[in-house]
């Protein structure tokens, strides 16, 4: 289950939304998503870390940034990852002219047109205007291959947070 803020303005620049994470009842660190541009080119950032005591268990500090144009699509994705005592750092550059990502390991994958990324297709999702009984059909670009995701609009929904009463959706995955 997915639930998703209806609002007016989807978001803007300077949005951060803070997750906190927990591995069962313990806490293992926080996870940010953050607007960083929201002109002609949209910057997305996410960002996650453990905190200090389960960093010794395992240490992780992920950060990914897509640039991404007005409709969405991805242009570019730089990936920073340190997981335990792994490290890489690499980007994808998406041409949807040739349908090709080309990245940093010189690599080149294939890509579907209307494809985005995990942070592209997000804040495209939090743009959209659902109906209850939807159907959603999205194609996921991830580690080198295309996914399609498929996703029912089940049904609107009020939510009590912090912020007051808010407007949702709730999305199955099919």
């Amino acid at each position: 289950m997915i639930i998703f803020f209806i609002l007016n303005l989807a978001f803007s620049k300077g949005e951060e939304l803070v997750f906190h994470v927990y591995y069962g009842a313990f806490g293992a660190g926080i996870a940010y998503l953050r607007v960083l541009k929201d002109d002609s080119i949209f910057h997305f950032q996410a960002q996650g870390h453990t905190n200090k005591f389960f960093s010794i268990i395992f240490y992780v500090n992920d950060r990914i940034d897509t640039y991404c144009d007005s409709n969405f699509l991805p242009l570019r994705q730089e990936k920073n990852l340190h997981e335990g005592t792994w490290k890489k750092s690499m980007w994808y550059k998406f041409d949807y002219d040739s349908l090709k990502v080309y990245d940093s390991d010189s690599k080149v994958s294939k890509l579907e047109k209307g494809a985005y990324d995990v942070l592209s297709i997000f804040y495209k999702l939090r743009n959209e205007n659902f109906k209850v009984g939807d159907t959603l059909h999205l194609l996921l670009f991830a580690d080198r291959k295309i996914y399609k995701i498929y996703a029912l609009v089940e049904k609107k929904e009020k939510l009590d947070t912090d912020f007051g009463e808010k407007d949702a959706i709730k999305l199955i995955l099919l």
